[in-house]
């Protein structure tokens, strides 16, 4: 009986860590997505501050 006891609770806890770890894992490449999406948009950011600065009547004056 003690045996089965401790056999059925080895069960719950693995069956416990399997699901913490898959939720666990999906955490993980949500985190990876963001980072990389927000690299993108700090790239797609730097490439608008460049093109307003490009168009800007200061910059074309400066280049004068």
């Amino acid at each position: 009986m003690v045996n089965r006891k401790g056999d059925a609770a080895s069960m719950f806890l693995n069956e416990v860590f399997e699901r913490v770890e898959g939720k666990l894992m999906g955490l993980e490449q949500n985190v990876s997505l963001m980072n990389m999406e927000q690299r993108k948009e700090k790239e797609n950011i730097g490439r608008l501050e460049v093109n307003t600065l490009k168009n800007s009547d200061d910059f074309r004056n400066m280049l004068q």
